[in-house]
């Protein structure tokens, strides 16, 4: 790990170090290294000067070529590789938008392995790149998504299930649009898309036109697409 800024303390004796003003940290990677800014980074280290955590805040972003975010506050656990996001998180991976009042990231040989998104979960995906206005949702309670090779493969939606997806025959042409409820839900995708939406108890599923669904049934309550803050490239880190 490499961390710059323009004021920083050591504190050998007490196990700790600050970097302030402009402070960056790079996780150096052969293939992916993560870039993340914020306004202050805190780490401890243990008896063996080794890094068990790393605090960040405020105003907390960072950038890798599978996976962006950005959130108030940031706490990396280095002994178990797990991420956490608080204060109004959001977290960009491939096409999909996530975001709740606080998410967890589990890496496992430095790709993601599972991703918790802990009440008032969301997820989105822009469906059509030309018109941009019709969005594929996701929310629920909580979830909990599984990755393979970085890609998430299912989704766990634990608690007030909702989903609305845009159904489109396989060269392109729209079908109509899914909307879903549900006390519980499994979704499983393959290659970004969604191929199964499995919602389990209390059911109630309805296929619509795209003309004849109704306006307040296309985006969910506190629906949110922040892509425009997202960032792009590793310089976009500063920018909040």
């Amino acid at each position: 790990m490499l961390i710059t800024g323009e004021v920083g303390e050591f504190y050998k004796n007490d196990g700790f170090a600050y970097v302030t003003d402009s402070a960056t940290a790079v996780m150096i990677e052969k293939e992916d290294s993560l870039f993340m800014h914020a306004d202050t980074l805190w780490i401890r280290f243990d008896d063996d000067d080794k890094i068990e955590f790393m605090f960040a805040y405020h105003k907390t972003k960072f950038f890798r070529k599978d996976m962006q975010g950005m959130c108030d506050s940031l706490v990396y656990k280095f002994n178990d590789s797990t991420i956490y996001l608080y204060k109004q998180p959001f977290l960009w991976s491939d096409e999909s938008q996530l975001s709740a009042d606080s998410i967890r990231i589990t890496l496992k040989d430095n790709n993601i392995d599972t991703l918790s998104l802990i009440n008032s979960a969301f997820i989105i995906s822009m469906d059509d790149t030309i018109s941009r206005n019709t969005f594929n949702q996701i929310k629920g309670k909580s979830m909990v998504g599984h990755f393979k090779d970085n890609k998430m493969v299912k989704v766990n939606i634990f608690g007030n299930a909702e989903s609305v997806f845009y159904v489109r025959e396989e060269k392109g042409p729209l079908i109509g649009v899914n909307t879903t409820t549900s006390s519980d839900m499994n979704i499983y995708l393959e290659n970004n898309e969604v191929k199964v939406i499995s919602p389990i108890r209390s059911v109630e599923a309805n296929m619509y036109p795209v003309s004849e669904l109704p306006e307040e049934k296309r985006r969910l309550k506190n629906f949110t697409w922040n892509e425009d803050r997202r960032p792009r490239k590793k310089t976009d880190i500063y920018i909040w």
